[in-house]
């Protein structure tokens, strides 16, 4: 995890930790689970290290956009 973790994230907040061979692991919340989705269901401008706003209504969540903010803020790898 990282040393200086960016404040403000909330259970409806993910760090894209990995997208490969068109799989995408996302980091969800400050508990950090893990979720795996399709690549193709990120924002065209996600990429490993931003922070993406999800709703959480769905099942599994809908990835809604990136989050400039918290991506600006802190730290933008998982490890």
């Amino acid at each position: 995890m990282p040393a200086a973790e960016p404040t403000g994230i909330g259970p409806d907040r993910a760090l894209v930790e990995t997208l490969a061979d068109g799989r995408a692991v996302l980091l969800v919340g400050p508990g950090r689970t893990p979720l795996h989705l399709g690549a193709d269901e990120l924002p065209d401008d996600a990429v490993e290290g931003t922070w993406v706003v999800l709703d959480t209504q769905c099942v599994p969540p809908l990835v809604l956009s990136v989050d400039r903010e918290l991506t600006d803020a802190g730290p933008s790898t998982a490890t």
